[in-house]
C-alpha cells in the first residue's frame, strides 16, 4: 500500500464528513442525539453514585468475603434456574 493511497482515502473521509457537516438535517439530528446520550448518561450516573456508596460501606464492614457471600445464592440461582 502506498503513501498515496492512504492520503487518498483519509481525502475521501473529508470530503464525506463535509457533505455531513452542510447537511442541517442530520447535524441537527445528531446533536439532538447527542444531548439525549449526555442526559441518559448524567442520570445512570446520578443513579449509580448511592449504590457505589452503599457498595463502598458494605464492603469496608464484612470485607469483599462477605459481597461474595451475599451475592452467591443470588449467582446460583441464576447459574441452575428458579426449578431446582
Amino acid at each position: 500500500m502506498s503513501h498515496h493511497h492512504r492520503h487518498g482515502s483519509r481525502l475521501v473521509y473529508f470530503a464525506l464528513a463535509k457533505k455531513i457537516f452542510k447537511n442541517k438535517t442530520f447535524l441537527l439530528l445528531a446533536l439532538a442525539l447527542l444531548l439525549i446520550a449526555l442526559a441518559v448518561g448524567i442520570w445512570l450516573i446520578s443513579l449509580l453514585i448511592p449504590f457505589l456508596g452503599q457498595l463502598l460501606t458494605n464492603i469496608e464492614k464484612n470485607g469483599l468475603k462477605g459481597i461474595i457471600e451475599a451475592i452467591s445464592p443470588y449467582l446460583l440461582k441464576l447459574w441452575e434456574g428458579a426449578g431446582k
